[in-house]
């Protein structure tokens, strides 16, 4: 048997319906296949099985569940490099077996041609070999380049060129982390969400009016783009939340325990001063009585029944005895004569 054919890989597209994929060349052993979809390697006898092992023309895939629509199916042939022809001393010639044993070497020849050509390799018309690669802690997070002889050296990243009209520019990494690009200033507040200012100048701006502020002063904000050194004094109805030191108000003038802050911005003082201060002397049966003038309690009214005294009721809660010639608002009774009854206007 011959080995006619060099294809060591195979691609299909799934349509979420169709289970079996084509391979066009021989394998030893269904072993021989690697399959993924999708990138996602799958495994021999729980997601796919092979059919027609050893064939020169292959065979199939099949696949125990459909892949999906538009999946990406990858069919590889990886055929390990051993030898299993075991050939016994004066032993027969088993012509079909060694056949195997060649074809399994030219495949073997055919993988490794087929990475090599895949990959990075020195063309024919070098007059010499490039050099080995440097070490690793050497090449470690550095770029691979080629110096004047074209033999392989590694570089520090390097800041990109300066390009025409890019003046004041900021170099930063791209999205895919591949490679420098320039940013102007304003597509640098874009890119960090920042405002300062309409442009570059406008913050200057802004640092001259900080370096103005003086030691006593307050920095305020005088615009969407600019501060401004202030005044020291608050307003307290506008920019003051929470309570104050009491010396802050009014500078503090006429503040005590003994004051309190008026409504029209004046620290105020109760009307009166001092305790209540009782008569020096007391008789008994008197009521103490305020004196307006000197705002001190005197020895008041006497309690009885003469003039100017205070009428008290008897133990029976009585009125005492009273001359009636004095009482107002009543009248005798109808029957004329003493003071023997009395009718109460009420």
């Amino acid at each position: 048997m011959t080995v006619t054919s060099n294809i060591n890989r195979w691609t299909g597209l799934g349509d979420g319906s169709t289970t079996s994929f084509t391979y066009t060349n021989r394998v030893f052993a269904a072993a021989d296949l690697k399959v993924s979809v999708d990138g996602a390697l799958k495994t021999l006898g729980t997601h796919y099985s092979v059919t027609n092992v050893g064939s020169p023309s292959g065979g199939q895939v099949i696949f125990t569940a459909p892949p999906a629509d538009g999946a990406a199916v990858f069919i590889l042939r990886d055929v390990p490099a051993t030898q299993e022809l075991d050939m016994v001393s004066l032993g027969s010639f088993p012509a079909e077996e060694n056949e195997k044993a060649l074809d399994r070497l030219t495949v073997l020849a055919q993988q490794l041609e087929e990475r090599a050509d895949r990959a990075l390799h020195q063309p024919d018309g070098d007059a010499a070999n490039i050099t080995p690669l440097p070490e690793a802690a050497a090449r470690a997070g550095r770029l691979l380049t080629f110096d004047a002889a074209g033999n392989p050296t590694t570089t520090i990243p390097a800041l990109p060129a300066a390009l025409p009209g890019h003046a004041a520019a900021i170099p930063r990494v791209n999205a895919a982390e591949s490679a420098y690009e320039l940013r102007s200033p304003a597509e640098v507040r874009d890119d960090l969400d920042l405002e300062i200012g309409s442009d570059v100048q406008a913050w200057d701006q802004d640092l001259d009016n900080l370096a103005a502020v003086s030691t006593t002063g307050l920095v305020r904000r005088v615009s969407d783009e600019a501060f401004a050194a202030g005044p020291l004094d608050l307003s307290v109805t506008s920019e003051v939340i929470g309570n104050l030191p009491i010396a802050r108000l009014n500078a503090g003038t006429g503040a005590s325990a003994a004051t309190f802050w008026r409504g029209d911005g004046v620290w105020s003082t109760l009307p009166g001063s001092g305790d209540v201060v009782g008569p020096s002397t007391t008789t008994t049966g008197h009521v103490p009585q305020w004196n307006a003038g000197t705002k001190v309690l005197k020895d008041g009214l006497a309690v009885g029944t003469e003039a100017l005294s205070l009428v008290q009721l008897d133990a029976e809660a009585r009125l005492p005895a009273v001359n009636g010639s004095r009482l107002t608002h009543i009248r005798r009774g109808s029957s004329g004569g003493a003071y023997a009854q009395f009718v109460f206007h009420l």
